[in-house]
């Protein structure tokens, strides 16, 4: 990604080019634990293009990551009206961050109209929406978005344990979308942590089952971590 960086052209499209490819390695960079690195590479990226809605929201969330939470407002002030879904989207995911939650629904409610059809969307309106509290919404989104995408482990698996985290948890409904998830992604993890807890909740005796493999599974996790195979964020893997 370096060389690719470096070996982009002059001019407006190189610029474009070479500031998408800093995002992407701002991000791989957060994923290693470098956020100080992923810091320097949008701060790099805003020189290149210094009104660039995508570069200030992406900044701002760089700055959200190593505590300078004024700075991330700073930018953010600067971001103007986006228009694309995808800016949208950032937008929203740094108002979030910041605990502007009715913000980040609102930039969110913009993006799946921009995007109807686009499950992530979906998915993060899902979360904003439960985070105020606002259930039989964000559970609304999360059954369109596995129709969207349903070949999504993870849509499946967010489905699931919303229904059992509800007020009212729908067990049956719970397990149905864990068991999904399992199909299509086997011997995950955190899947086979929650749906765990579904069938201790329903007196399935499949929970100790369950449980025994997310365990045998974090342990390989943490070992595997521990050996230099796995980026070190995967360390603090929360055990049931």
């Amino acid at each position: 990604m370096d060389t690719a960086i470096r070996l982009q052209p002059a001019g407006l499209a190189g610029l474009a080019t070479r500031a998408s490819l800093l995002r992407n390695r701002f991000y791989v960079k957060y994923q290693l634990g470098d956020v100080q690195g992923a810091l320097a590479d949008m701060n790099n990226a805003k020189q290149l293009l210094p009104e660039d809605n995508v570069n200030l929201s992406f900044l701002a969330v760089a700055k959200h990551w190593v505590g300078d939470l004024e700075g991330a407002r700073a930018d953010m002030a600067r971001v103007k009206q986006p228009t694309d879904m995808n800016e949208v989207y950032t937008r929203s995911f740094v108002k979030r961050l910041q605990g502007d939650l009715e913000g980040a629904l609102v930039d969110m409610e913009h993006a799946v109209q921009l995007c109807p059809d686009h499950a992530y969307f979906l998915w993060h309106r899902a979360f904003v929406k439960w985070q105020l509290g606002k259930f039989a919404g964000a559970l609304e989104d999360l059954n369109a978005a596995v129709l969207k995408q349903p070949r999504s482990a993870w849509l499946w698996q967010e489905l699931g344990v919303a229904q059992y985290r509800q007020a009212t948890p729908d067990l049956p409904g719970a397990l149905t979308a864990l068991n999904q998830a399992d199909q299509l992604g086997p011997n995950e993890y955190t899947t086979l942590k929650h749906r765990a807890a579904v069938k201790h909740l329903l007196g399935d005796a499949g929970a100790d089952v369950d449980r025994e493999a997310a365990l045998k599974f974090a342990r390989c996790v943490i070992v595997r971590t521990f050996l230099g195979q796995l980026p070190a964020d995967i360390k603090g893997v929360e055990l049931p």
